[in-house]
This record gives structure tokens, sequence and C-alpha cells, in this order.
């Protein structure tokens, strides 16, 4: 017998729901870099507590010598992200998929970062610590939700009440369908939480409360 969509779908790790603000915080939530937060360094010797994850989606992208994208965060405010890696961002820039308004930025252990031009945001020294993730906060943060969220008991197909011998959909495990015509029919309005359940699954794989050592993508 197959295993049903619910065994097939894998454990979340501790602290990966993107609800969590002290794994996936805000913009002015995040550690400054002048100072020890204390939810994430330990006051002993200022060694790392757990791992966050700054996420922003890009609203417009500049390139003057390095990259630099101006995102906004889950609460709508705008912040700046500059890439003073070896490649000033340029892997972000010709790779795939590249950095473009609509996409969102992940910056592991984002810290804030004061700028020359009194703008706010996240220097980047190390581009191991950043991914491009192909979907909006939107897309991510309800893709998110269902991920979490119980399983409709029937064909996700629009009109189909059939709940027998139901097959998930191999990419997210998310919604389950009587057959390969009705999964291709309902296609078009599934692929973006396809595509956004794919992008979290390095994030809801891991276990960000404990640190062992740093994550990179």
């Amino acid at each position: 017998m197959p295993p049903t969509i619910v065994q097939q779908r894998k454990k979340f790790g501790k602290g990966s729901d993107l609800r969590d603000t002290e794994t996936f915080p805000p913009f002015h939530d995040c550690p400054d870099e002048n100072d020890l937060d204390l939810r994430y360094y330990s006051d002993q010797g200022g060694d790392p507590l757990r791992h966050w994850c700054f996420l922003g989606e890009v609203v417009q992208v500049t390139y003057l010598g390095r990259l630099v994208c101006d995102v906004k965060d889950v609460q709508g405010r705008m912040a700046r992200v500059a890439f003073y890696d070896d490649d000033r961002g340029d892997s972000f820039v010709q790779g795939s998929p590249k950095c473009k308004p609509g996409y969102t930025v992940a910056v592991l252990y984002g810290m804030g970062h004061g700028f020359l031009d009194m703008s706010s945001g996240i220097r980047v020294e190390d581009n191991k610590c950043v991914r491009i993730l192909p979907c909006s906060l939107e897309s991510l943060f309800s893709t998110n939700e269902k991920l979490r969220s119980p399983l409709a008991e029937k064909c996700s197909a629009a009109g189909c009440d059939k709940t027998e011998n139901l097959q998930a959909c191999s990419g997210c495990h998310i919604v389950q369908y009587c057959g390969k015509e009705h999964q291709s029919a309902h296609w078009k309005e599934h692929r973006g939480d396809c595509k956004a359940a794919t992008a979290l699954e390095w994030f809801t794989q891991r276990n960000w409360t404990r640190f062992r050592d740093f994550y990179s993508f």
C-alpha cells in the first residue's frame, strides 16, 4: 500500500514556522551588529544560542559597483540589503534565480547596520548566508500556513468530492488528487503553492532553536 499524504509529509524542525518571530524576525527585531542580543547570544562569552533568518521581499534592485536591494519585511517596513562579499553580489545578478522585484531575499544571521548614507539595513559579507527565493513574502507565508494546516480529505480539484485512492502532489504534499487528469487541471491554480513549498523545504527541515554550528545555503 502506498504511503498516505500524511505519512509523506516530513516533520518540521523546531522554530521553523515563518510566524516564529525569533527565527524569522522583521528588520527592526533583528540583532544590531553593535549590541549583544541575549535572545541569540549568551551573556557568558557571547556564544550563539540559536539561529535566525531575515526575510525581505525585493522592491528595488540597483547595481553600482555592488548589488543593493531595497526590501520590504513581513511588517511592510523597508530596509536595505547591500552586498560586501567577494563578488559584491554579482552571483545574485548573474545566477538563477536572479534577485529581482517580487522575489524574496533570505539572509541568515542578518544584523542591523547603519550605512553611510544614513539608511538602515543588512550588510552581507558572506554570500553563502543569502538565498533568493522565487516567491513573494505573501506566497511564502500563505504556503507555510497550508503546510501546517489539516489536510483536505478530498481531491483538491474544483468540483471533485472523491475521498478514496488519493495521491499527493509529489512536489509539496499539501494537496492530493484522485488522478492525473484532475492534477493537471488544477496545476495552474496550484503551481504557486508548489513552488513556494519547494523554496521553504530547506527552512522547515532545520532546528532553529538550538545552535551547534552556523547554517549556510
